[in-house]
């Protein structure tokens, strides 16, 4: 018995075009590359359902840079924070040493 011939991604997808961009019938393209017609309109309706996932890929790219950039700005403001509780803190101390040194013991 023959073994089945395997087609990579890049094979499948130009014979797909051949249908989508050269309007081809599909029972050419199957005749041509000795492939089930079926086997074709299976490629072609897999291939249809997934074209909006590549839209996706793109926009988790421009996701992750708007994060990235977010978390860059809280990073800043957590850090400023940081610097006026530190602030208020050494004056909070200063006048309790000032407050406490001038009140007179009991």
């Amino acid at each position: 018995m023959a073994e089945r011939k395997r087609y990579s991604a890049e094979e499948k997808s130009a014979i797909v075009l051949e249908i989508l961009q050269e309007g081809k019938k599909v029972s050419e393209v199957a005749e041509e590359h000795g492939i089930s017609p079926n086997q074709i309109l299976l490629w072609k309706k897999q291939a249809l359902e997934n074209m909006a996932e590549l839209f996706r890929i793109e926009r988790r790219d421009i996701t992750a840079k708007k994060e990235q950039r977010e978390i860059s700005e809280l990073k800043s403001q957590i850090a400023h924070k940081d610097s006026v509780i530190a602030e208020l803190a050494d004056e909070n101390m200063g006048l309790k040493k000032k407050y406490f040194g001038l009140k007179s013991p009991k």
